[in-house]
C-alpha cells in the first residue's frame, strides 16, 4: 500500500521515495518483563532506521503514566515523568503512526508491550499496635515485644 510519495532533486534528477515502515530491532523492555523499575526512567525502542515522532498521543501506558516522548537517530525514548505503581501490570502501546521513517515518512505498525513493575519498599504501619495480639502470651514473649516496641523506629 502506497501512503505517499516524496520527491527530491539532486543535480537535476528527481528521485521518488516510497514510504517504508520503521521496524523495531531492539528495546529496553519486552513483553513479559518483570521487575521493571517503577521510579521515573527512560524506556528505549530502537528502530532499523532514523525515526521521528509522528503521533505522540499514540504512545501511552495503561494504567496511565505521564510521559515525555522524543527521538534521536534510530532511538525512540519514552521518559516516564512520575512513579508507576509498584507490582502492577502495565501495557505500553506504541500505536500505528506514532513513529515515522525520518526520510520517507513511512509509519510504524502498532506494538503493545506488557510488563510488570517490581515490588515496592516496605512501609511500616503508621500506627503500630502497642500490645500483643495474644493476651495470654508468655512473659518472655511479652518481654521481647516490649523490647522491640521500645526500640521501634
Amino acid at each position: 500500500m502506497l501512503l505517499g510519495v516524496v520527491t527530491t532533486s539532486c543535480c537535476g534528477e528527481d528521485e521518488v521515495l516510497t514510504p517504508e515502515e520503521p521496524i523495531i530491532v531492539g528495546q529496553s523492555i519486552t513483553t513479559g518483563t518483570t521487575q521493571v523499575d517503577a521510579e521515573p526512567h527512560d524506556i528505549y525502542i530502537i528502530f532499523d532506521r532514523e525515526v521521528v515522532v509522528g503521533r505522540e498521543d499514540a504512545i501511552f501506558f495503561e494504567p496511565a503514566v505521564a510521559t515525555e516522548v522524543f527521538t534521536e537517530g534510530t532511538i525512540l525514548t519514552i521518559r516516564t515523568l512520575e512513579r508507576m505503581n509498584y507490582e502492577c501490570d502495565y501495557l505500553l502501546t506504541i500505536g500505528k503512526g506514532a513513529v515515522k521513517d525520518a526520510l520517507t515518512g513511512g509509519e510504524n505498525s502498532e506494538r503493545v508491550i506488557g510488563f510488570q513493575t517490581k515490588r515496592g519498599p516496605y512501609v511500616p504501619p503508621i500506627d503500630p499496635v502497642t500490645v500483643l495480639a495474644m493476651p495470654s502470651a508468655t512473659r518472655s514473649a511479652q518481654n521481647v515485644y516490649d523490647f522491640l516496641w521500645a526500640n521501634y523506629g
